[in-house]
């Protein structure tokens, strides 16, 4: 008996190949989805870069100052009030409407502003004593110059106003591409006193 062996037909029909034209529904919807997703984070992108180009001016400027401080290698007065200066910029940027408020502050009652606009976890990744830092900042800048060096540095305030740059700003909202004023968690008056 002889085996029986397969012998396809002389004429196989082969199916056509999937045209890519036109596309399926779901394949449509997921191009657009897709071109929609990176149009979104393009302009969350640009609108955040927009929403804190006053911030990178003003960290750009402290490290300027921090610079010209480490060159010349002397802490005066005017540099410490450059950083308040620096400080209030901003402040009256990201707080426009307390802008009235912002610019009688001084001393105690500025510490106590900064500091209620950050949170009371950011204070303490900052460092335990931050608002009497802040305070010190503050004060130094009414010291003569022979006590200048025993009360605050040009470096050491310098990391204040930059520690006050990334947390004492109003957060930015991804989803409405606005700032949003953070939550206070630092109760006011709670500086102390030195």
């Amino acid at each position: 008996m002889e085996p029986l062996i397969f012998v396809p037909p002389n004429e196989v029909i082969t199916p056509d190949s999937i045209d890519w034209w036109p596309p399926s529904l779901a394949l449509i919807g997921l191009i657009i989805a897709a071109i929609a997703l990176v149009t979104w984070i393009v302009i969350v992108i640009k609108r955040y870069r927009a929403a804190f180009a006053a911030r990178r001016q003003a960290v750009s400027e402290l490290y300027a100052l921090l610079t010209e401080n480490t060159a010349n290698n002397t802490d005066t007065s005017s540099q410490l009030a450059m950083v308040n200066q620096i400080l209030k910029r901003v402040a009256l940027h990201y707080y426009p409407s307390e802008s009235a408020n912002i610019a009688l502050l001084h001393g105690q009652d500025w510490s106590t502003w900064l500091c209620d606009k950050m949170t009371s976890k950011s204070i303490k990744q900052a460092s335990p004593d931050y608002a009497a830092s802040l305070l010190l900042l503050n004060q130094s800048m009414y010291q003569s110059a022979a006590q200048l060096t025993t009360v605050l540095t040009i470096p050491a305030a310098i990391d204040l106003a930059q520690m006050w740059c990334k947390k004492g700003l109003p957060r930015f909202n991804i989803f409405t591409m606005q700032l949003s004023a953070p939550r206070s968690g630092f109760p006011i008056g709670a500086i102390k006193h030195g």
